[in-house]
């Protein structure tokens, strides 16, 4: 029997008659259509029935005519498929590729760890250790199922008040405790596959998922903890559908991003400087706004007070866990000022250094500068460094293990006798612990400097 030419997706597994193509750099490349995976090959395949059949001849009732003179009759202008033929595709589209074992396994082992992490935490475990998530249940407005910005200021962004207030209207902790769970577990799954697609496709060792993020002190501690996984994942997602030239949906998981948790406005600059058609950078921004305000907006008409106390506290707060406590008091504007500097000598730097131009590294450049020059740095913002340091290969394990082992100590000696009177004071064991962890992170970042031309071109982020 004679063979057809066929094309298959290492990637997502799919066999398909023809590849998607693109024009990046000027050059033409073949994708998969089906995940736009780069990795595909050709090989002879042995027709089906249906592919087999006369031109003209409906195998079974029902089944759509895609002979080439149906095709060629339904073709339009803007498509080279016919509506007969995208009807076929979707239906192979409902087809299931098989599961990656190498990705279930991954999956499985972080389902786990997140186990341990909702055991540690939970309310009913015996000890209970302490986290946000319970923490702000136990605030008599949430308890009574008061709206967030309206009844009652809150400290973060709305998507996670809103979060807070849909899981409060469960009327126990339990069911506030496991809402929670839910929509942090979902986070972090998706961000695995995203993270195990991009491994594959740079042709990097996809057990970095296990070293440099599921297997960690802060995955295992701080995942079950607050809404960062939620702001990490929505704000990863920026970054993959943004090195996928995808600009439109990056904007928008960026606005949403930004809208749970603000850190994830670092990586605006990153794609800011990557796109070099200003009218991209005005639509970029502007696509933003619009989806970052369509939560605010009405909490803004509804009490403006109460929604801008959001972010006018944070202007309030005081030093915590930062080497700024051993230059300036605990409580006042000159960390605020010595913080805003830092960051402004880290942008200038990463700038001048072009380390923009690799998006992960500059995203990576962007959260590390900031979590060495911000005034406020609790344990558990490590968990953003987890993605992209699994993806750019920066730093050992020894070294990346030693920063996790000074950042969980810090949680674990603030919860004990040992951390004195106030332990965010100079005078506390957690802020000499704090200042080996930020001293490990500055190598990273000088690590980053002096690597900064093989870093650039170790992988091949698609710009806009």
């Amino acid at each position: 029997m004679p063979k057809i030419d066929s094309y298959r997706c290492k990637s997502c597994g799919h066999v398909f008659a023809e590849p998607k193509l693109y024009v990046s750099a000027g050059a033409k490349v073949e994708t998969c259509p089906f995940c736009d995976g780069e990795e595909i090959e050709k090989f002879k395949k042995i027709p089906d029935e249906e592919e087999l059949r006369a031109p003209g001849e409906v195998l079974e009732k029902g089944l759509p005519d895609t002979s080439p003179e149906k095709i060629e009759k339904n073709k339009d202008k803007n498509s080279k498929y016919t509506e007969i033929d995208k009807k076929g595709r979707f239906r192979h589209l409902l087809r299931m590729p098989k599961m990656d074992q190498k990705l279930l396994g991954i999956l499985l082992a972080a389902t786990l760890f997140f186990l341990i992490s909702f055991m540690l935490h939970n309310p009913n475990a015996v000890p209970s250790n302490y986290s946000d998530i319970i923490s702000i249940y136990n605030r008599p407005e949430v308890t009574a199922r008061m709206v967030p910005y309206i009844d009652f200021n809150f400290e973060h962004p709305v998507l996670s008040g809103l979060l807070v207030y849909l899981a409060s209207l469960t009327g126990s902790m339990n069911g506030y405790y496991y809402v929670f769970c839910f929509f942090i577990y979902l986070s972090v799954l998706v961000s695995l596959i995203v993270i195990y697609r991009l491994l594959k496709e740079y042709k990097m060792d996809v057990n970095r998922i296990f070293l440099f993020c599921i297997a960690t002190p802060s995955f295992i501690f701080f995942s079950v903890y607050t809404f960062d996984w939620i702001g990490i994942f929505l704000g990863f997602l920026s970054i993959y559908f943004f090195m996928k030239k995808r600009i439109f949906i990056s904007a928008i998981f960026l606005g949403l991003a930004i809208a749970t948790r603000i850190i994830p406005i670092l990586f605006l600059p990153v794609f800011f400087l990557n796109m070099k058609d200003w009218r991209k950078r005005i639509l970029f921004l502007s696509i933003v706004a619009v989806v970052w305000l369509i939560p605010n907006s009405y909490f803004m008409v509804k009490n403006f007070d109460g929604w801008s106390a959001t972010y006018i506290s944070q202007f309030g707060l005081g030093i915590e866990n930062s080497f700024l406590i051993f230059f300036f008091p605990q409580v006042g504007a000159g960390s605020h000022y010595a913080s805003v500097l830092l960051m402004l000598m880290f942008t200038i730097l990463i700038i001048k250094t072009k380390l923009y131009k690799n998006v992960l590294l500059g995203c990576l450049a962007f959260t590390l500068a900031f979590m060495i020059s911000s005034y406020k740095v609790p344990p558990q913002y490590a968990l953003m460094l987890l993605p992209l340091l699994t993806l750019v290969p920066v730093v050992e394990p020894p070294l990346f293990y030693t920063s996790e082992f000074f950042n969980l100590m810090i949680t674990l000696i603030f919860f004990s006798s040992f951390a004195g009177e106030n332990g965010f004071g100079s005078a506390s064991p957690v802020q000499w612990v704090n200042v080996l962890r930020q001293g490990i992170w500055v190598i990273f970042l000088i690590k980053i400097f002096i690597n900064q031309k093989n870093l650039i071109n170790s992988s091949k982020p698609n710009i806009p």
